[in-house]
């Protein structure tokens, strides 16, 4: 087998891993969760209000440290910095085992989504961002985060079995969950998790790059100091603000509002299962969309698709079908805000603080998401849900307002100073 057909392979494995990880890593630290919230409280005698807040409290944590780990991504190897994320993940939801006060929750939650952060949020859009090129990163992208979506569905029906055995129970689920998210995330990143060596190991790059003759990797692109000194950048920030509002808002209250308008819980457990299939499809599709027609052009389809999701969710109770329009334009979009920050920031802020400014962008994103719920739920119980979907439609046209604009800018600039 030649060299470069080795090299090809490899980055295809890099995917594999990345994907993996994201399924089990991730799965564990993150989206198990929901299924044992309901058994914790009854176990602990807690509130199911001041528990919840064990999520918020674990968004912003990790919101506001990742910034300071994107850093680390300068100065050591992106194994290490995958192994001890790894670590203090899992650590975390061990921890959780052993919790019997709303603090340690509190504590072992942040700590799982602070380790995952590193691996996930940042890590892994970084590792695909440096394995491949323009005509591929987008798909790479969708392929890692829909790793996502296919591991929950098996984390959570292997949970929900566990949670289920009065001879198991909560506890017994964390402590295992915890150690098979070690064992497997470990043995994925020892063996396998490394940057490219040179330029010739890159996948897909762009025609000019693929017929340069230079190894060496190039580096490009603002220093988050450079990126925080144009305004259009704070434009670019306050945009995830607005997504994280509309997200929380669509994604974590339209089976409720199914509930309070009386349709068939066999029903509303349809609409989400395609929203699952058309997340899925939706976290593929729109990664190779990103490559085929640009960034702008896919965030104004995404944008498109959302509001035709909200607006259906509005006339739903007229006519019933429209919540599965709501369910395929949602799923269909959420390239938007999984892959979308990190194929924006690559493209727009190139790769020399790929890490740091990923992380700072996503703090407004995940301020937005933290207060888009209790914001969203005062709207509908105070006034109606019908307000709150007219107010997250708001949120959906300031949001790609300012992405778009922040694209514009960015765009020419970089063409301007970096030829890019």
């Amino acid at each position: 087998m030649s060299e470069r057909k080795k090299q090809s392979m490899y980055g295809w494995l890099i995917l594999a891993s990345a994907m993996i990880l994201q399924a089990v890593v991730f799965g564990v630290a993150t989206n198990m969760h929901t299924q044992f919230t309901s058994y914790v409280v009854a176990g602990e005698g807690f509130s199911l209000a001041t528990f919840s807040i064990m999520f918020t409290v674990g968004a912003l944590v990790s919101a506001v440290l990742l910034p300071v780990i994107g850093k680390t991504y300068n100065k050591y190897p992106i194994k290490l910095i995958f192994m001890v994320g790894t670590i203090v993940s899992m650590c975390g939801i061990m921890f959780l085992s052993i919790a019997n006060s709303y603090w340690m929750f509190y504590f072992g939650y942040s700590l799982a989504q602070v380790g995952v952060g590193a691996v996930s949020s940042l890590g892994g859009p970084m590792l695909i961002n440096s394995w491949f090129g323009e005509k591929l990163k987008g798909l790479a992208l969708g392929l890692t985060f829909a790793g996502g979506s296919i591991g929950n569905i098996v984390i959570q029906s292997t949970i929900v079995r566990i949670l289920s055995n009065p001879d198991q129970g909560y506890k017994f689920a964390y402590f295992w969950a915890a150690i098979i998210g070690l064992v497997v995330g470990l043995a994925v990143i020892i063996p396998l998790v490394r940057m490219p060596k040179d330029n010739s190991e890159i996948l897909g790059k762009a025609d000019a790059d693929a017929a340069s003759d230079k190894k060496e990797i190039e580096i490009w692109g603002w220093s988050l100091a450079e990126a925080k000194s144009e305004k259009f950048y704070w434009v670019f920030c306050l945009s995830f603000t607005f997504i994280g509002l509309y997200v929380a808002g669509l994604a974590m209250n339209f089976a409720t509002y199914l509930n309070a308008i009386e349709v068939a819980p066999t029903t509303v457990g349809a609409v989400g299962s395609v929203f699952a299939l058309s997340s899925l499809i939706g976290n593929v599709g729109g990664g190779t969309m990103f490559d085929k027609i640009g960034v702008k052009k896919a965030m104004i389809f995404a944008g498109t698709l959302v509001i035709i999701a909200d607006i259906a969710l509005i006339f739903t109770p007229q006519l019933l079908p429209l919540a599965f329009v709501f369910a395929v334009c949602k799923g269909f979009a959420v390239f938007h805000y999984m892959s979308g920050p990190s194929v924006l920031t690559g493209k727009l802020f190139g790769n020399k603080e790929f890490a740091s400014i990923l992380a700072f962008s996503n703090i407004f994103f995940a301020i937005g998401y933290a207060i888009g719920t209790p914001i969203f739920g005062a709207i509908a119980e105070n006034i109606s849900f019908q307000v709150a979907w007219i107010y997250v439609l708001v949120c959906i046209v300031i949001a790609f307002c300012c992405i778009l604009s922040s694209i514009d800018h960015f765009t020419k600039l970089n063409k301007e100073k970096f030829g890019k």
